[in-house]
């Protein structure tokens, strides 16, 4: 947790900007920000409610449901806003976890272009780790937009502050472009020497390693696992249960460890 995230909670801060420049990011599709503002306050509320939820009946379910439009996910914030102040933390962390499921994909369905030429715009006003950080960004959806050029740009400005990421995107366009060859050896050198508190709190990016298995290139995807297995990554035991899997015929889906770099 944040030192900023503690001193709002011992000040007893209502949230109430959170929630102004949660709406004010909604309307102008920015959706990513939302969730930005969004994650203090889940924060705050899985701290109050003890992680909580309120019992699922069919209404709730239905909500779940609801959660791809715009509308439906400023209903959810209005509601959220509305328990917050009245104190009613277990309904409010629902409210809470739909609005932050509709505001991830949201942002995950807009077209790649669009949400590229919003992280270029931001780039470009960005400094030091934020710039970092944005420039993985950039680097990835560059690659659902097809715009290889880019993504190997921001590979080659992240050749020593992020090796992990330089190698992926590298390997990535590599697999687009049709070279088998220089992916694979892309996939192995992005785990080979990497460390920090980046890749030890977020994890490696498994993208490469996904279309890998989808080549059935097993005994690659294995090799990397076990680089996996070796380095400074928290999960990084995940990775030895993954590795039986795959020594066992069996598909593995790396889902929600998928990280950040």
């Amino acid at each position: 947790m944040t030192l900023w995230l503690w001193a709002s909670l011992l000040a007893g801060q209502s949230f109430d900007s959170n929630f102004d420049r949660m709406v004010q990011e909604i309307n102008r599709y920015r959706f990513d920000r939302a969730l930005e503002e969004l994650l203090p306050v889940q924060g705050h509320l899985r701290e109050k409610s003890g992680g909580k939820l309120p019992d699922m009946d069919a209404g709730l379910v239905s909500r779940m449901r609801e959660m791809g439009s715009p509308p439906a996910v400023l209903s959810a914030v209005a509601l959220l806003r509305r328990h917050v102040e009245r104190e009613e933390f277990a309904e409010a962390h629902f409210q809470a976890v739909l609005a932050g499921l509709g505001l991830s994909a949201l942002w995950t369905e807009m077209p790649a272009f669009r949400r590229l030429d919003f992280l270029r715009e931001d780039l470009r006003a960005a400094q030091g780790a934020s710039a970092l950080a944005l420039r993985k960004k950039v680097g990835y959806v560059a690659v659902e937009a097809r715009e290889w050029e880019l993504a190997l740009q921001m590979a080659k400005e992240m050749e020593t502050e992020a090796k992990h990421t330089c190698w992926s995107l590298r390997g990535l366009v590599a697999l687009a472009r049709g070279d088998e060859g220089a992916a694979e050896k892309a996939l192995l050198e992005s785990m080979k020497g990497v460390g920090g508190l980046a890749m030890r709190d977020g994890g490696p990016n498994f993208l490469l390693a996904s279309q890998m298995l989808q080549l059935g290139k097993k005994q690659l995807v294995g090799e990397f696992l076990k680089l996996v297995e070796a380095s400074v990554w928290r999960n990084s035991q995940q990775a030895a249960e993954w590795r039986t899997q795959l020594e066992a015929g069996q598909e593995v889906d790396f889902g929600r460890w998928n990280g950040v770099n």
